[in-house]
């Protein structure tokens, strides 16, 4: 044998390696995103073979989890609509029309909240800002001062701006309702 002749078979056998080495990384590959070999294939059953999740061409591969960002605590309201006739006359003064709880999602985290909106001069609340957790009590103060027929406010608790970690502070608003009738 010459020279040239043990350099060709020298790299046949460099190539053939190289092949062997990528038949062997494609194997590999194909574990690892699920394909099944042809000749696994033919020894599986149907029943075995619709059993497993198949990739097809939409399937794509799974992506990292992605962190959630940080749920902030939100104001909430205990109860929003309220139902109150007033009769004047006999309804006696300081009558509690209704109690409602102000509070955050996150009870290890107290938020600042206010009353907004135009309220009735006859409706008096216990608190009109504060912190949560807070108990807020309506009652009918006796003022008719400008009374109309019937009663039909609206009016939102919000949390304030003085939660300065929150961006978003003043978003968080739940509107309280209150309808009923003056009866004369």
């Amino acid at each position: 044998m010459n020279t040239r002749s043990i350099f060709i078979i020298a790299i046949c056998a460099i190539l053939v390696a190289g092949l062997l080495f990528l038949n062997m990384k494609r194997g590999t590959q194909n574990e690892e995103i699920g394909v099944i070999p042809p000749q696994q294939i033919a020894t599986t059953t149907h029943e075995e073979r619709s059993s497993e999740k198949m990739p097809n061409a939409t399937t794509t591969p799974p992506s990292p989890e992605k962190k959630q960002p940080e749920q902030l605590p939100e104001v909430l309201v205990s109860k929003t609509d309220f139902q109150y006739d007033i009769h004047v006359g006999t309804t006696p003064c300081n009558d509690i029309i209704g109690s409602f709880e102000v509070i955050s999602t996150d009870p290890s985290q107290a938020l600042d909240w206010t009353l907004a909106g135009t309220k009735p001069i006859w409706l008096t609340f216990s608190a009109v800002e504060g912190k949560t957790p807070a108990t807020v009590d309506m009652t009918y103060n006796c003022i008719l001062s400008g009374l109309e027929e019937d009663i039909n406010w609206d009016f939102a608790v919000v949390e304030t701006a003085l939660n300065k970690e929150k961006e978003n502070a003043g978003t968080y608003a739940r509107t309280i309702t209150l309808k009923g009738n003056i009866i004369k």
